[in-house]
């Protein structure tokens, strides 16, 4: 028999990652939030709920959020986690709402975090830690992380709708290219990593546990007691980077998306 989800752990994460990736814009109603961050992701163009047990009137609560999304441009979507009442799912489901993506939402707790780095001879690199309002970190990132000119923009104003006390890293040469990035940022005693890019000749070296080290010791005296990061299910090079830290799978989620 599978074991029965820790609801409040769940909650918990779900608040701290979206502090820790916010959206442009966000509307509370009820334990459901609404986000939207100009079709970047659907992870911020979303609804979602953060109480299983919040089902009153939903029909209607879902008409009015569809109809806040499609005045922006946006098709409906419903990120589905733990916390999404079934009856919600049930009722999506029947109105012909697709399921898409599968996503891991791995945990650590901060205080086992171990040294999973192998050897990498650090004489020719520097980490370089950023705010992460700074442009030349963002231009970095941005390059990394493959975000063309159509979404910098919008990539640019939620990493400034961070935490104040969010970081971002680059590793970098004695030659000043750069060669891996990331960023990390803390909400409520939950610390989050995202971004973490390796450019792809330097992939395998041990530069992505190099950057994920600092992260775990940044995250830990910012006063992180828990760490969360999401992987997506196929992407079992990154899984076995985050398990070998002694991540392991909490939940994951998916999307239920109409018609736009």
């Amino acid at each position: 028999m599978a074991a029965t989800p820790d609801f409040s752990y769940i909650g918990k994460i779900e608040n701290g990652l979206l502090a820790n990736r916010p959206s442009l814009e966000s509307v509370y109603e009820g334990a459901w939030v609404w986000r939207f961050a100009n079709g970047f992701t659907r992870r911020a163009n979303s609804l979602q709920s953060l109480d299983r047990d919040d089902d009153a009137g939903f029909e209607k609560r879902l008409d009015i959020h569809w109809q806040r999304s499609r005045q922006r441009g946006i098709e409906p979507v419903f990120r589905v986690t733990p916390l999404t009442p079934p009856k919600v799912i049930e009722f999506l489901l029947g109105e012909g709402f697709e399921r898409q993506g599968n996503t891991r939402v791995m945990g650590l707790d901060s205080c086992v975090i171990g040294d999973a780095v192998q050897q990498v001879n650090m004489q020719d690199l520097a980490i370089v830690a950023h705010r992460v309002s700074d442009p030349l970190w963002q231009k970095q990132i941005l390059v990394l992380e493959n975000i063309g000119e159509k979404d910098a923009d919008t990539f640019i104003q939620m990493l400034e709708k961070l935490p104040q006390s969010a970081v971002g890293l680059s590793l970098v040469q004695r030659d000043g290219g750069v060669i891996g990035a990331a960023y990390a940022s803390c909400h409520n005693g939950i610390g989050s990593v995202f971004a973490l890019e390796v450019v792809s000749g330097q992939r395998g070296k041990g530069f992505g546990r190099l950057l994920m080290n600092y992260m775990h010791e940044w995250l830990k005296d910012k006063g992180a007691r828990q760490l969360a990061l999401q992987v997506v299910v196929e992407n079992s090079v990154a899984l076995r980077l985050y398990q070998s830290f002694g991540y392991e799978e909490k939940y994951r989620y998916y999307y239920l998306v109409g018609k736009k």
